[in-house]
């Protein structure tokens, strides 16, 4: 009788082991690619882009960039700055932009 409980116990413990595989594995391939949505705001212009030069030392430079957009949309939209920055036909750096502020006049 001891044998039976023991073996009995034995089987359960490996059918649960299998469902916990199974249902692992069916957990990892049923993750989707996600793609970022693409958001077209068709009114939106740039108007001018202004640079100057910031504190700089020997081994940092900042750029100020001042970009007016046209927006006539009555609410302030977040917006992320990604950057090349080239000196005599030389890239010198990709960056995003930081300590963005935006205003709307």
């Amino acid at each position: 009788m001891d044998i039976m409980k023991r073996a009995l116990l034995l089987v359960l413990a490996f059918i649960l082991g299998i469902s916990c595989i199974v249902s692992a594995q069916d957990g990892l391939s049923s993750k989707k690619a996600v793609e970022k949505p693409t958001i077209a705001i068709p009114d939106l212009k740039v108007e001018s882009i202004f640079n100057s030069w910031g504190y700089f030392s020997s081994d940092t430079t900042t750029i100020n960039t001042e970009i007016v957009l046209d927006d006539p949309n009555f609410y302030l939209i977040p917006l992320n700055v990604y950057c090349d920055i080239y000196l005599n036909d030389i890239k010198m750096v990709r960056g995003l932009g930081e300590n963005l502020e935006i205003t709307k006049k």
